[in-house]
């Protein structure tokens, strides 16, 4: 049967797709023989990857470190001798008996095609054809199989996994140390010259930590030094490992020693009280060195945005504030003292910041103190912000008068007069004695209300004996309530 015109044969077609199959399998030999001349020297280069990046090497004496390398070396050398030797080209028909191998073919089909009749008569030619057609009939079921390059056999004991596993992992504990400590490891220390970087430098972490107020992060010092601008109050932490002899720091003209850790390792922790020159040494050299300032911090500054007033409605004070910090603000409160007696104890009220600790904030808190022994009296105002590192700043004071609730009832208004007199002056207990005895002289000007009565008496004893300075207070709550209740009752009645 022959192909149609302008088609190609499909002898030609299986013959076409046979040099392709024969490249892939001789790629795939050619990676077999690769991979087993190979895996030996990549497994010893795999093995002083992982001493390398653990870091042991240089924690070695110098002599013995020496020695590994030496050894290293020379299997390298022996292993990568033998696979230069191993490496050879696939021959010429390798890569057919593959194919036939691996499309399970017998009696090698694709020979046929290269070979030719021994006769020339017809009948020979005939059955020649009809040998090649079988042939060429079996091109189609051809397969090239992945490369096998038979590992297994060679490491029984899978010693070529341990070996990746142990660089993938010795390469994540290194980070990006690894081409320092690669360095450190190929350079036993007599072998460096005098002006380079000591191993050291790869085998040390310091970081500063800032006060815990700011917010900020640790900051790691770089190995190749330089300045660091860090907050007063920040603690430095350094790890040093791969020598016995325990290094020093110092930080301007002060030595600070280390805590050994372990044979080969010390750690140091020290405030920052100081800034200046901060040098790492060991061995009587300089490892590391940096410009540290440390920056001051400044206080927070709060000031009267505008000035405070009486709200538009109710009996509330608006304190308008506006406040700021260099690394937040944990803590804004206004104080009030009076201004007649500045001696008194202030009145302080907390308003709250919004967001937690801001660097910078404004706004309005709106207190109620019209219920204080103070409403009606002129204070001095005053802000207070502090901050994280427990300092204050503070605005410049107001004077106000404290809003006060309005009272219609005479004896009210009386009660409330005298709880104002005192809070202007304590000591005074005598006249307030007087009062009480002539409000409670005239009971039909509270409609003889038994109960008004009688506290108002208990009042004024309490006043007269109880000697202690809290009583001042709590017998001006008790003028406070009777008050109330006469204002409120003459408002029921008035409503009735």
């Amino acid at each position: 049967m022959t192909a149609a015109p302008g088609k190609p044969s499909p002898e030609s077609r299986g013959l076409a797709a046979l040099g392709l199959k024969l490249g892939l399998s001789r790629l795939a030999l050619w990676w077999e023989g690769a991979w087993r001349a190979l895996w030996p020297p990549l497994g010893v280069m795999g093995a002083f990857l992982v001493l390398a990046f653990t870091g042991l090497l240089p924690m070695l004496p110098p002599a013995l470190h020496l020695l590994i390398l030496i050894g290293f070396a020379a299997t390298l050398g022996y292993f990568g001798y033998r696979a230069a030797l191993g490496l050879r080209a696939p021959a010429p028909d390798a890569a057919a008996r593959r194919l036939e191998r691996d499309s399970g073919l017998a009696h090698r089909p694709l020979a046929v095609l290269a070979d030719r009749p021994a006769g020339d008569d017809a009948m020979a030619q005939a059955l020649w054809q009809a040998h090649r057609d079988r042939a060429v009939a079996q091109l189609d079921h051809l397969r090239v199989a992945q490369p096998r390059p038979g590992l297994a056999a060679r490491d029984p004991r899978a010693l070529r996994a341990a070996v990746l596993v142990a660089l993938v992992a010795s390469l994540g504990m290194a980070g990006r140390e690894a081409p320092e400590r690669l360095l450190a490891a190929l350079l036993p220390p007599f072998a460096e010259p005098a002006s380079a970087p000591t191993a050291l430098a790869a085998r040390f972490e310091a970081w500063i930590t800032p006060p815990a107020y700011t917010g900020a992060p640790p900051q790691f010092l770089n190995a190749a030094g330089g300045a660091v601008a860090v907050p007063a109050g920040s603690r430095l932490h350094m790890v040093v490992s791969g020598s016995a002899n325990p290094p020093e720091l110092r930080l301007g003209s002060a030595a600070h020693g280390f805590t050994r850790l372990d044979t080969q390792s010390h750690s140091l922790e020290i405030p920052l009280a100081e800034g200046g020159a901060l040098v790492l040494r060991r061995d009587g050299r300089d490892v590391a060195q940096w410009a540290l300032t440390l920056n001051a911090d400044a206080p927070p500054v709060v000031a009267w945005d505008p000035a405070p007033a009486r709200a538009g409605r109710g009996l509330g004070l608006r304190l308008p504030w506006k406040a700021e910090d260099d690394w937040g603000l944990a803590a804004l409160r206004v104080e009030l003292r009076l201004k007649q007696r500045p001696a008194a104890p202030a009145l302080t009220q907390d308003i709250p910041l919004p967001g937690g600790t801001p660097r910078q904030a404004q706004g309005a808190s709106q207190p109620d103190f019209s219920t204080h022994p103070w409403a009606g009296l002129e204070v001095e105002a005053r802000l207070f912000a502090r901050d994280g590192a427990e300092q204050e700043g503070k605005s410049e004071g107001v004077f106000l008068v404290l809003p006060e609730r309005r009272f219609s009832h005479p004896v009210a208004q009386q009660l409330i007069a005298l709880r104002r007199a005192l809070s202007l002056d304590p000591i005074a207990r005598e006249p307030a004695r007087r009062e009480l005895d002539r409000i409670t002289g005239a009971p039909e000007a509270f409609e003889h209300d038994t109960g008004m009565f009688l506290t108002l008496r208990a009042a004024r004893h309490r006043l007269m004996r109880d000697r202690r300075d809290e009583a001042v207070p709590e017998v001006q709550q008790i003028l406070w309530d009777v008050a109330v209740a006469l204002e409120e009752g003459r408002t029921d009645r008035s409503a009735r």
